[in-house]
């Protein structure tokens, strides 16, 4: 069956992600024979999970049932098909048409007939339902959970909009040199002019749309560059880690905040960095090769006491585990298994993790907390939680002119992942 590479491909990835799987290590694993056959399955892959809802809605305007109830080959390949016909301007529709149906013959041929009928009758009346879909209600428009959305409002108002719109949005791929590399200048000669300064930080790097990937791809595999988004980065550099000191990064994995860490203290010092996840700990020891970091790694979970007696730290990161609703754009999948109840449950492990770092600061020293959520029982909640039981520690001031101690970044104002940042200190 004649069935380009790529569509195979984000089929199969599709599958495994409605199995449980994460689109982050599903699409790391993706093998392509072409590097354009992995950059369409991947854009595939993200283009479904960002506007599933919408899909399914559009798609079942010519169906008799539900999507859900078709089987899993065939609802995807509808949903890919639906993706092309709407939303991949250079894709002609009677290949979105074609590849689709071609597609559901290698899985399931007796449905095939079915895609065909309903792809066409959605390429016929292509015109007529996107003035359709600019009156849907966000929460199908823009393909998110309704308990989520209605929550953004109550806490956000107008802005809800605003932040699911921004979600459906492709990121720009963002990176940063790696100044422990030996082939760093070799990277920054290469790759000049392929990019823009980012907007919190000079030393991020915005790929820019018609920049040829390949490049940058090269000199990440070496370890000369690191793909991060620029939030990641802005929390990293807020840690002020120096040569010399003792850092402490709990909840590392995949590596980016820690081997930048290691960065700014040009390697001298001492860096610990934990992770509980052994799957996640191998990113992570694999991370820090790549990028030469000096660091000392534990696999260990940080609600639990930290194997750590006698040893005091002038900084410490906790970037704790989060639902990621601040991620949603570059982690689109979690719209499928994020679940409302699982916000208490995330709070109270991000409370006993700050409160174990927090035995482990040293006099003078610095301990930051983030997440890359929107949700506030996992931040100002948090961290009123923490301060209530912690009388000697107190909040820095981050921003100065306005006196403000908390930090939020937003997807739709800063165009990077949402974040919350505090920084504790001993007062």
């Amino acid at each position: 069956m004649n069935v380009s590479p790529a569509r195979r491909l984000a089929l199969e990835i599709l599958r495994q992600i409605e199995k449980g799987a994460r689109a982050s290590s599903a699409l790391a694993n993706l093998r392509a024979d072409k590097p354009v056959d992995r950059r369409l399955a991947t854009e595939l892959v993200m283009g479904v999970l960002r506007n599933y809802r919408l899909l399914d809605y559009l798609i079942e305007r010519f169906s008799t049932k539900k999507v859900d109830k078709f089987d899993a080959e065939v609802r995807l390949a509808l949903r890919l098909g639906t993706y092309q016909l709407f939303c991949l301007d250079k894709v002609p529709e009677a290949a979105a048409v074609n590849e689709s149906v071609n597609l559901t013959k290698l899985h399931c041929k007796s449905a095939a007939g079915l895609v065909n009928a309903i792809l066409r009758k959605l390429s016929e009346n292509k015109t007529h339902l996107a003035k359709d879909i600019i009156k849907l209600a966000p929460p199908i428009k823009y393909s998110h959970p309704d308990w989520l959305y209605e929550r953004w409002q109550r806490f956000w108002g107008k802005e809800a909009e605003a932040i699911a719109a921004a979600n459906n949005q492709t990121p720009q791929v963002t990176f940063r040199f790696n100044l422990l590399h030996p082939e760093v200048e070799q990277a920054m000669k290469t790759l000049e002019g392929l990019y823009e300064p980012g907007r919190l930080l000079s030393s991020a790097c915005r790929l820019l749309p018609d920049a040829q990937r390949e490049l940058l791809d090269s000199f990440v595999s070496k370890g000369a560059c690191y793909i991060q988004d620029e939030a990641s980065q802005f929390v990293a550099e807020l840690v002020d880690a120096r040569p010399g000191q003792t850092v402490l990064d709990l909840c590392a994995a995949p590596g980016g905040k820690t081997t930048l860490l290691a960065a700014r203290m040009c390697n001298v010092g001492r860096l610990i960095a934990c992770e509980s996840d052994r799957s996640r700990f191998e990113i992570l020891a694999a991370a820090v090769r790549r990028m030469q970091a000096k660091v000392e790694l534990y696999c260990c979970d940080a609600t639990a006491e930290l194997p750590f007696e006698g040893i005091f730290f002038d900084r410490i990161l906790v970037d704790a585990p989060c639902s990621g609703t601040g991620t949603l754009a570059r982690n689109p999948d979690i719209r499928l298994h994020l679940r409302p109840e699982k916000l208490s449950e995330l709070s109270s492990i991000q409370y006993k993790i700050l409160c174990n770092a927090a035995s482990r600061l040293a006099a003078g020293g610095r301990l930051i907390y983030a997440t890359c959520s929107l949700e506030p029982e996992e931040n100002e909640h948090v961290v009123e939680a923490f301060l209530a039981s912690h009388k000697h520690l107190k909040l820095l001031t981050l921003q100065p002119d306005t006196g403000k101690a908390l930090i939020r970044l937003w997807p739709h104002k800063d165009s990077t992942s949402g974040f919350f940042v505090a920084v504790f200190e001993i007062s």
